[in-house]
């Protein structure tokens, strides 16, 4: 009697497992035999429930799933955005402030926002100010200023580089005075900028003046001119500037913009008269406070 119910039960069990396994979707038909033999194993080790699972709970909850509640949502148009990040422009802080937070605040994070902020700043006006900040105790701030001036720098080195390259190839004589121009620009931005100092800042000075005279002997021209008395200005050679500056002087479109330096070299040659010349023939709208005060003095 117990030998029928037992093979009455496996049978039961066997057949059960056959049903669901061939009623089940394709995709969860995987494994084989192995994915039988546990629908069968749940049937013989769990009389009655195992075979309740496998042949009603299973089968029913894959083919009658239980509706999913409506989600509430909500379309947006997509917005306009521009193709690339910008950045804000205003600065964290005016050039007087910024000076005193970084000499006086005592929260390091106060300096290096200071520092982060030279970056909406020409670069005349933040070269001075993050060499101001590599005295800086806090090594955050310190490093962040060497990092801002090195990137200045590199892509003044990488633009002589790129230059050199192109003066390298064979060119037309009209291209190669405006590479040998752009280069006595780049030199100059060197020095002008303070990114150098000492006898490097004379070195990036003489390369200047060198490839000014050589554009020049190629095509005159009058930013060039005034580069090159500028830059021996700089090299404190007062008589080459002097020279450059008169041939601008001459040309009525810079005559206004070549008057402080020229004053500037009178000044260094010891031409009194002609210094308060100058500067009296500045107007007014060219002067700043600086140059405002110089005047003022010498008038």
């Amino acid at each position: 009697m117990i030998a029928v119910g037992l093979l009455a039960y496996l049978t039961t069990a066997l057949v059960v497992a056959l049903v669901v396994w061939r009623n089940l979707p394709s995709s969860y038909q995987l494994g084989g035999a192995k994915g039988f033999a546990l629908l069968l194993s749940l049937n013989l080790f769990l009389p009655v429930l195992g075979m309740l699972f496998t042949g009603i709970i299973l089968l029913f909850s894959l083919y009658f799933p239980e509706d999913q509640k409506a989600v509430n949502t909500r379309q947006f148009e997509v917005p306009d955005l521009p193709h690339t990040p910008q950045e804000e422009v205003a600065p964290l802080y005016s050039h007087g402030g910024l000076r005193a937070v970084l000499k006086h605040a005592d929260s390091s994070d106060k300096r290096q926002a200071a520092v982060l902020s030279t970056r909406h700043m020409k670069d005349k006006d933040a070269i001075p100010i993050l060499r101001l900040v590599l005295n800086d105790l806090e090594d955050d701030v310190r490093l962040l200023a060497y990092s801002l001036l090195d990137q200045k720098e590199s892509r003044i080195n990488a633009n002589i580089y790129y230059l050199n390259l192109l003066l390298g190839q064979k060119t037309g004589v009209d291209r190669k005075a405006r590479i040998l121009r752009k280069l006595a620009e780049c030199y100059w931005e060197l020095g002008y900028l303070g990114i150098t100092e000492g006898e490097l800042k004379r070195f990036v000075l003489a390369e200047s003046v060198r490839y000014g005279e050589e554009a020049i002997s190629i095509a005159d021209n009058l930013a060039t001119r005034l580069l090159l008395g500028r830059a021996y200005l700089a090299l404190d050679d007062p008589g080459a500037a002097r020279e450059h500056l008169l041939f601008a002087f001459d040309s009525n479109s810079a005559k206004q913009q070549v008057l402080p330096y020229l004053a500037e070299a009178a000044f260094k040659q010891k031409r009194y008269n002609e210094v308060k010349q100058y500067l009296k023939d500045i107007p007014q709208v060219q002067q700043n406070l600086a140059l405002r005060a110089v005047k003022e003095y010498w008038s």
